[in-house]
């Protein structure tokens, strides 16, 4: 049993040039699935709709991965993601998707899946789309 589950909903307006779909993931109700071992791993941070995808989760009670892919002009540092609503906060490190970068992000997964399960960590990408090729590639490579 899968630990999310997509719903896709499309609905017709009474005009036929119309028309509109929203997509929602919900948490599966599945009690054998414990959400405390599953990692977010939000890349695009510190851009602001990535950052505000990680307060999100932090919001909905979700642990983010303590690395995460940045631009490859963008220096190596660690922020502190925080949501005001519930007053948490993770640091993460932001590692730029260079070479080098990504050799240290799949050292990082290795030590993460270690820690909390192969199938436990999801990949959340608001990067700048001329990245998402590269991105895409990395992601099949790494089964995120």
């Amino acid at each position: 049993t899968s630990a999310f589950a997509l719903l896709s909903t499309n609905s017709q307006s009474c005009s036929s040039t119309s028309s509109s779909s929203s997509t929602s993931l919900q948490m599966s109700s599945d009690a054998s699935f414990d959400s405390s071992a599953l990692r977010i791993m939000v890349n695009g941070m510190p851009g602001p709709m990535a950052t505000a995808a990680a307060e999100a989760c932090l919001r909905k009670g979700l642990s983010l991965s303590p690395f995460a892919m940045t631009g490859p002009d963008i220096e190596s540092s660690t922020i502190t993601v925080y949501d005001d609503v519930t007053d948490t906060s993770a640091n993460v490190r932001l590692i730029p998707a260079t070479d080098d970068g990504r050799m240290e992000i799949v050292s990082s997964l290795a030590g993460l899946r270690e820690s909390v399960g192969d199938k436990n960590v999801l990949a959340i990408d608001y990067t700048h789309p001329s990245a998402v090729n590269a991105n895409g590639v990395f992601y099949a490579d790494n089964k995120l």
